[in-house]
């Protein structure tokens, strides 16, 4: 169980390390700037349920791979003479 905490929080903090460094050099992509007369701009943060549920796709995603992957890496001792 703490293993899977771990992930689930060791994802949780990429993810937003890869939020905020890609909202840093473009941020009117995630915050859907748009330019009013004047020379200002009005940010529009992106909602907690869209963050959060792109989160969870990644997460199955990611879990997936992992799992696929360690399903045809890991030792079967039973199959050892098929290898």
């Amino acid at each position: 169980m703490a293993a899977l905490i771990s992930g689930v929080l060791g994802s949780w903090i990429v993810i937003v390390m890869g939020y905020v460094r890609e909202s840093a050099r473009s941020p009117w992509l995630f915050y859907k700037i748009v330019p009013v007369p004047g020379g200002q701009t009005y940010p529009t943060p992106v909602p907690a349920y869209q963050i959060f549920a792109l989160w969870l796709i990644i997460l199955a995603l990611v879990f997936a791979v992992f799992w696929f992957t360690s399903r045809v890496t890991s030792y079967h001792p039973e199959r050892e003479e098929e290898v």
